[in-house]
């Protein structure tokens, strides 16, 4: 993803429990557990659950295991020293953890950044662990567009 922001401005953002909430609501999460945050060696860390519904159609099988919606666990360890994370994604209904590792780059303009991640999905279900890899994979995709929109209408707001 890239941004029309400094690096430093999108790191302090990803380390903001304020941004966390207000993400949240801008993607259409509800019933928010209480933001969990402290500081670890020099690493910003959040936890936080929620209900959410899938940002893209899911197939019949998928409604069939997930229903309309899952409650999923979000845990963030930002080290804002390096400007990267590790994110792990825990959806309730899933024996599929999501993880990724992170990294705000510099873009060529001062002004401009680029956010690099790399994502481990592993379903070992029988029969649609690969469907179910590319679905949730496909879910990633636009939730990262619309975490481009929320730091943009973050900035406008705040």
């Amino acid at each position: 993803m890239i941004f029309d922001l400094p690096a430093a401005d999108v790191t302090e953002l990803y380390a903001s429990p304020d941004y966390y909430d207000y993400r949240n609501r801008i993607v259409g999460a509800w019933n928010l557990s209480p933001m969990e945050s402290r500081t670890q060696d020099g690493r910003i860390v959040l936890s936080q659950s929620m209900n959410m519904k899938a940002a893209v159609p899911l197939p019949a099988f998928a409604q069939r295991v997930i229903g309309n919606a899952v409650r999923v666990t979000q845990h963030y360890e930002w080290d804002p020293r390096i400007s990267t994370a590790v994110l792990r994604v825990a959806p309730s209904m899933l024996p599929v953890p999501l993880e990724a590792v992170m990294q705000i780059l510099p873009g060529q303009a001062a002004a401009r950044c680029c956010i690099s991640s790399r994502w481990c999905v592993e379903c070992r279900i029988p029969l649609v662990g690969h469907k179910t890899e590319r679905l949730l994979l496909d879910d990633v995709r636009s939730r990262l567009e619309q975490e481009r929109e929320a730091i943009s209408r973050y900035r406008e707001v705040t």
